[in-house]
């Protein structure tokens, strides 16, 4: 079977005064292809230095910034053989911050940026995560949840997150209110399966819980902490990926 690679070029924006731009040097890896990381990961406005940069100096500073990591990493991305990226991701802090700057901006390149930007992950993220998950829980149980007013996408989403692991397991616990969307998830893996779907107000301790409720359940991320789950929501799969750039940055950058 060919493995499917997709490309994201992914913005960030830390609590620090560093400028990193680059390249993963090793795919991220999930059950049916891998993803290549092209990133921008700019400082904080707030950490440069307010003694010898106003604050709009310090605004085009990053905006320059930006425009050249990404014209560096098209020209890698073609040189690897593609055209263009799969995915633009933008970090919520990279969202505000250019909400604040927007009308100031006239480099084509960056409204390019902006026009391609999501702040949705796209779901090969969440895979890679819980492949990563599962090769430190193999439990038979797992935790799931989806939004209340869930679209038929996300739980088609939340069905093929499942799937490669679905031959062991055999109960799935689901965290939050019936819906139609719970009943359906849990109509397949009977079905498909055999998988019995329980309700529960909190999710099974030490095991893995894909949250795609869109910040729901967030409530719960003490007792997450206090009990050994596993959680896989938006914020784990950034705080993965911007960990994955802060332990191989030093391979290549700009």
């Amino acid at each position: 079977m060919e493995v499917q690679t997709k490309n994201i070029f992914y913005i960030a924006i830390w609590e620090k005064e560093d400028f990193y731009s680059g390249k993963l040097l090793r795919p991220l890896v999930y059950p049916s292809g891998k993803i290549q990381v092209y990133f921008c990961v700019l400082p904080d406005e707030k950490e440069l230095p307010k003694n010898r940069w106003k604050r709009k100096r310090r605004e085009k500073f990053l905006l320059h910034c930006l425009s050249e990591a990404y014209q560096e990493a098209c020209e890698v991305l073609r040189d690897d053989g593609f055209e263009s990226f799969d995915t633009v991701l933008m970090s919520k802090p990279f969202i505000q911050f250019f909400s604040h700057v927007e009308k100031k901006i006239k480099d084509e390149r960056i409204w390019e940026l902006w026009r391609h930007g999501q702040d949705e992950i796209p779901e090969e993220l969440f895979s890679v995560c819980l492949q990563n998950a599962r090769a430190k829980n193999n439990d038979a149980v797992m935790n799931i949840s989806l939004p209340k007013d869930c679209s038929e996408t996300v739980t088609e989403q939340m069905i093929t997150l499942l799937t490669p692991y679905l031959s062991r397991v055999n109960l799935m616990v689901y965290v939050g209110e019936p819906s139609w969307a719970a009943e359906a998830v849990e109509e397949y893996l009977y079905e498909e399966y055999g998988i019995v779907t329980i309700f529960e107000k909190y999710p099974r301790e030490k095991c893995i819980w894909i949250d795609l409720s869109q910040g729901e359940c967030f409530f719960l991320n003490k007792y997450t902490k206090e009990s050994e789950i596993y959680p896989i929501n938006y914020a784990e799969v950034l705080k993965f990926l911007d960990t994955a750039i802060k332990n191989g940055y030093n391979n290549k950058v700009n």
